[in-house]
């Protein structure tokens, strides 16, 4: 997956996967509340910056 991209970034991604997969896997409900905030606030980022886009596009 990381070929298609090219240049000097499929050793940065590989090196962050690999960096995720050594994280441990937290069930959401047994996080602490900050990082549910956390959590939710990056939802709410990618959702708006995939939506403001098509909203620009479709209404403008």
């Amino acid at each position: 997956m990381l070929d298609w991209l090219g240049g000097d970034y499929g050793p940065l991604l590989a090196r962050f996967r690999r960096w995720l997969d050594s994280k441990p896997d937290r069930d959401f409900a047994s996080s602490p509340p900050l990082h549910k905030l956390g959590r939710l606030a990056l939802i709410a980022l990618a959702l708006i910056a995939v939506i403001a886009p098509l909203w620009w596009l479709f209404t403008g």
